[in-house]
């Protein structure tokens, strides 16, 4: 008895180890390996775009340009490397366009896009916003003609608002100290209230 026991017994596990899973099993097993390759490859992108983001990056805002592009770009163009940091760096100008330069900030670190009209520095668009004239030292340095024109007309503009300053301030009636006019002095602060207030004109 115990043995024929033993021999179903034996016979089952031997049935459990030739038993291949079901097809519902496969699919879930094809399912969780393409599961687990898709995590991995959204890992190595993960991992690729921030070493991207680590790489430097050209800085340019409103035409303003950090010196080391520029000096790739003008490789680009010669064909040659440099390291020089020119005050003017003058672009070819094709046709029906405005001559173009790049001129070195102060700080020797940028290079600001300048054509005879308009300069991408703060300072140009502050004297553009106060005299509608722009005015700027890197404008200067590449338009010295035309820079003088503009600095002509903010002289002007500067003369003309000092002048109309000067006319309102003589224009403007000079107000009375009644504390020490001689004929209000020793009336009651009540009584003078009385007396110098006017009301307004509407």
């Amino acid at each position: 008895m115990e043995s024929a026991i033993r021999e179903r017994q034996e016979d089952f596990a031997a049935g459990e180890a030739d038993r291949r899973p079901s097809w519902m099993v496969e699919e879930m097993l094809v399912e969780a390996e393409k599961t687990n390759k898709g995590a991995s490859q959204a890992a190595e992108e993960a991992k690729g775009q921030q070493k991207t983001q680590r790489l430097p990056s050209p800085v340019s805002s409103e035409g303003m340009f950090e010196f080391r592009f520029v000096q790739a770009f003008i490789e680009l163009l010669t064909g040659r490397p440099t390291t020089a940091r020119p005050d003017v760096i003058w672009l070819p100008k094709f046709e029906e366009s405005e001559p173009l330069a790049l001129v070195l900030s102060s700080t020797e670190q940028f290079y600001y896009r300048v054509t005879p009209s308009h300069c991408s520095c703060r300072g140009w668009f502050y004297s553009k916003g106060s005299y509608g004239m722009g005015k700027c030292r890197h404008h200067t340095l590449a338009f010295p003609e035309v820079a003088r024109e503009n600095a002509a007309m903010i002289e002007g503009i500067r003369a003309r608002r000092r002048a109309e300053a000067q006319a309102r301030k003589k224009a403007k009636p000079k107000s009375k100290n009644w504390a020490r006019s001689s004929s209000y002095a020793g009336k009651a602060p009540s009584e003078m209230e009385r007396v110098t207030f006017r009301p307004y004109v509407e």
